[in-house]
């Protein structure tokens, strides 16, 4: 048996390889190869579209990862602010200095107290893609008391009007509105939704609905539940409305600000129709990962792995421009930023399970 079976017999070692899957895809979504697709002419290449969509699952799924660890603890408030708040705070601090002192580095300005304490204040103004996620995240943790009571009593018929709701309001009614008036939808009620999946207006602004999925399809959805055909079933709904989402994109740039990413990304429907696969791919991985009889090396390797992947968030960006020059049409061409992803969480992870042997480092992260 291994240290980690004896240390813990109710690790989840799918939640590691859940983590290891979606630094992939955040990696892949700070890329060219990424953001390719949206280019004019948009859907050239369906596929790449439809992969690029596809990988805006990742946040959501760290997210019900997260709400499916947290949200099922008791805890005072006093150990709240103390053992989570507080930690968060320090992690916010050591990654606002490393990215910070990069930051300086790339425009050639002096390092300054003034500046760090800057930056720390509001790191959205660093250079880095995740800056908005420990935001969020930190907003998380001090919401906890009240999702813990929110999760506990809400019921599944409650959570399926959710998550239909939001496919509703975030992907047909947008999509609807567009097709008629070939216009860019504006739905204010979107914004003041905090179950909506994202903001095509607020980058970064994720809703509360991960979080409360995390904790129901981990609390309340048991192996035995999740069948071939219920998984069939939710993958199929999850294709087509990523499908329906790439063509509708694609059919979109060529009526809004079609030379411009963002706005297309930032579409209701192109963040809203991964809300299935978000509950598929996680049932999917639960489900392998606990009928499967993995050994307990395996299982170790996994654990550590997926315990150095919010090392990889430091780091990322670093990383990730310290690797692309090396391909000479990183920029123009699809493959490179498949390699660079690549190189970018091979590297990173690396790093994470040396710094994770610091004993101080090895608390916070």
């Amino acid at each position: 048996m291994s240290d980690l079976t004896k240390k813990n017999p109710e690790h989840k070692v799918y939640l590691d390889v859940l983590r290891i899957l979606c630094i992939t895809l955040v990696v892949f979504n700070h890329t060219s190869a990424f953001h390719q697709p949206l280019f004019k002419p948009v859907g050239e290449n369906l596929f790449a579209l439809v992969v690029s969509i596809s990988a805006k699952i990742a946040v959501p799924v760290f997210f019900m990862i997260s709400g499916a660890l947290l949200l099922n603890k008791d805890e005072s408030l006093v150990m709240l602010l103390r053992k989570r708040v507080l930690r968060f705070l320090l992690v916010i601090l050591l990654f606002t200095c490393i990215q910070y002192i990069y930051l300086c580095h790339l425009s050639n300005i002096s390092l300054s107290f003034n500046g760090y304490i800057l930056m720390c204040i509001n790191p959205l103004m660093l250079r880095a893609e995740v800056s908005w996620f420990l935001c969020a995240y930190l907003a998380f943790l001090l919401m906890l008391p009240m999702l813990r009571g929110m999760a506990k009593n809400i019921s599944s018929s409650v959570y399926i009007y959710a998550l239909f709701l939001v496919i509703f309001l975030q992907v047909i009614l947008p999509s609807t509105i567009f097709l008629l008036r070939h216009k860019e939808p504006v739905i204010p009620l979107l914004n003041y939704l905090p179950i909506i999946s994202g903001s095509y207006i607020n980058e970064g602004v994720y809703s509360i609905l991960f979080f409360l999925l995390g904790y129901y399809l981990e609390e309340k959805i048991h192996n035995k539940v999740i069948s071939v055909k219920t998984l069939t079933i939710i993958g199929l709904i999850s294709l087509i409305l990523i499908i329906f989402s790439a063509l509708t994109t694609r059919h979109a740039s060529g009526y809004i600000r079609n030379d411009d990413t963002v706005s297309l990304q930032h579409l209701p429907w192109f963040s809203g129709s991964v809300i299935p696969a978000c509950v598929f791919i996680y049932l999917l991985v639960k489900k392998i990962f606990l009928s499967w009889n993995i050994s307990p090396r395996f299982q170790w390797l996994l654990s550590k792995l997926g315990g150095a992947v919010f090392t990889v968030f430091f780091i990322e960006n670093i990383l990730r421009n310290a690797y692309s020059p090396l391909f000479e049409n990183y920029s123009k061409e699809y493959w490179p930023s498949v390699w660079v992803t690549l190189l970018t969480v091979a590297s990173g992870l690396i790093i994470g399970l040396i710094v994770k042997q610091i004993p101080g480092l090895k608390k916070i992260l």
